[in-house]
């Protein structure tokens, strides 16, 4: 039993040994000064980042621009001093050399400017969380600047066009369309909320024994079309219906003549098989030579046939079809 305990005790040694082991390894792998610098290329293209916006923002032009030169100052001074780690970082070529490397400090002196620009972009995101009032009073300062738009005039009283019921008035525009279009133009700044529209002509309608009342409509109100004024038919009764003819040309090949010289001989065979009187050379079998014994007799009885059929067709005319075609 005490053995038993033993063994296990030594296994669990071994494993809690090489766990151990695992978690040492990975915390100087992470310290080495190659995964430092890493970690610091990041925070400076943060903090880079984070200033540019602000600058482009102008939030911090009330001190004419010393906060920004003094963080873009001290930025470069820690960009230098990280180009110079970095160049002595890439200096090791293998793992042993990284060790030494860490072994003497150099990942400690990349970890104190990675800590630095962390401080400079602390310092500066409470004021960029607070650039929301900044910049509402940036807005509001412009929006003083800019002079006010006076009131525009009414449209709705240009709008109204009434003609004098007490007389008739000439074919012509209304009085009010051609006051607005005697109005002149004041500023090239001003809006001109009045659309002028063209000289509308009054229609008047007068009913028997009674003086009509002029309306303003428009010129096209009751005017018939241009074929109805002229007195002809309307377009679309002016083109003809189509009318074509088709020429259809059939050609046979030599390829389609024995084409259907087998295919008649294949329906001859047939009828030989359903033929009990037949001659017993007339009789069809699948061997070869019977085939090509009945195909040679069929051939001259069949001939004038496929010939017939090879002879070019003459063109036939076939009117009241659209299009023109030759196969």
């Amino acid at each position: 039993m005490a053995d038993g305990f033993d063994i296990w005790g030594v296994v669990a040694s071994v494993l809690g040994l090489v766990s151990l082991f695992q978690l040492i390894a990975a915390v100087i792998l992470s310290r080495l000064p190659q995964q430092c610098l890493r970690t610091f290329d990041v925070t400076l293209e943060e903090t880079d980042g984070l200033l540019r916006s602000v600058e482009e923002e102008g939030l911090f032009n009330d001190d004419d621009g010393q906060y920004m030169s003094q963080a873009k100052e001290r930025l470069t001074g820690l960009c230098n001093r990280g180009r110079r780690l970095r160049g002595d970082a890439f200096a090791a070529q293998t793992l042993s050399e990284e060790i030494a490397q860490w072994w003497t400090g150099l990942s400690k002196d990349i970890a104190i400017c990675c800590k630095d620009l962390k401080a400079l972009r602390a310092h500066v995101s409470p004021m960029q969380n607070t650039s929301n009032d900044r910049r509402k009073a940036l807005a509001q300062s412009q929006n003083n600047l800019v002079p006010g738009v006076g009131a525009q005039p009414d449209s709705t009283s240009t709008a109204e066009r009434t003609c004098d019921s007490s007389s008739m008035a000439p074919a012509g525009p209304c009085k009010e369309d051609a006051d607005v279009q005697a109005l002149p133009l004041n500023g090239a700044d001003e809006t001109v909320s009045t659309i002028v529209a063209e000289p509308v002509p009054i229609i008047t309608a007068p009913s028997e024994g009674t003086q009509g009342t002029p309306r303003c409509l428009p010129e096209y109100a009751d005017t018939p079309p241009s074929y109805r004024r002229q007195s002809s038919l309307p377009p679309y009764t002016l083109s003809n219906p189509l009318s074509a003819t088709i020429f259809t040309r059939y050609s046979v090949t030599s390829s389609d003549t024995r084409r259907a010289m087998r295919k008649l001989a294949r329906a001859q065979r047939r009828n030989l098989m359903v033929q009990p009187s037949a001659m017993a050379a007339d009789r069809p079998s699948n061997a070869a030579r019977h085939w090509k014994f009945l195909e040679a007799r069929s051939k001259s009885r069949l001939l004038a046939y496929v010939t017939a059929s090879s002879q070019e067709a003459t063109l036939v005319p076939s009117p009241h079809v659209a299009g023109t075609a030759v196969i």
